[in-house]
């Protein structure tokens, strides 16, 4: 019987402490945050650099077809 009161006052104190922010815990949510800030960035340069490659390409081909008719 002794175990289990040991066990549900250990339980108790997690519970308790589970709710206060830790140093630990605000650096890893800043960390996430930077990563998905820099993730999002890398994906609009991305989009942006798709984007400019398919006009290009379909200035390419519009040129070929034209070149092709004539």
């Amino acid at each position: 019987m002794e175990t289990m009161t040991m066990t549900a006052d250990k339980t108790a104190e997690i519970i308790e402490n589970a709710g206060v922010p830790t140093a630990a815990t605000d650096q890893f949510r800043a960390v996430a945050e930077k990563g998905v800030e820099q993730s999002k960035e890398a994906l609009s340069k991305l989009a942006t650099g798709a984007e400019a490659t398919q006009k290009a390409l379909e200035s390419s081909f519009e040129t070929a077809r034209t070149a092709g008719n004539e």
